[in-house]
């Protein structure tokens, strides 16, 4: 009798966990942490491209005040050419004539952070004075 009532004692007495339970909350863990890691990465890859978009249109804005302070003759077209302010970055100018206004186009080309090919392109008018 002493010896059953010790073997329940001592069933009762332990505390903790199985290997099972243990295995087992990992892998419910691991499978649960998937998707929240994948959201990182997604949100990592959008912020690059933000940024990269930002500095395009700064990029844009930049090449369009040179080309408004030139001469209304002077505006022409420029073939895609490498911004001198970032090497990573592309600019091209193209210009309209509508009736005795220029419209002035400028695309700035870049590559997003799923590494294609993005353009922010700004156009204004202008005309002879």
């Amino acid at each position: 009798m002493r010896a059953v009532r010790l073997a329940r004692e001592c069933s009762r007495d332990r505390r903790g966990f199985t290997l099972i339970e243990v295995m087992l909350a990992l892998v419910i863990i691991g499978v649960a942490l998937i998707p929240v890691l994948n959201l990182f990465q997604t949100a990592t890859g959008n912020v690059v491209t933000a940024q990269r978009e930002t500095r395009a249109t700064f990029l844009a804005q930049a090449r369009l005040d040179e080309v408004k302070g030139l001469g209304y003759e002077a505006i022409n077209n420029v073939s895609r050419t490498t911004c001198p302010e970032d090497p990573d970055y592309e600019y091209a100018v193209a210009v309209e004539l509508q009736g005795v206004a220029k419209k002035i186009a400028v695309t700035v080309y870049y590559t997003g952070g799923d590494g294609g090919e993005r353009t922010v392109v700004l156009t204004t008018v202008r005309a002879a004075r």
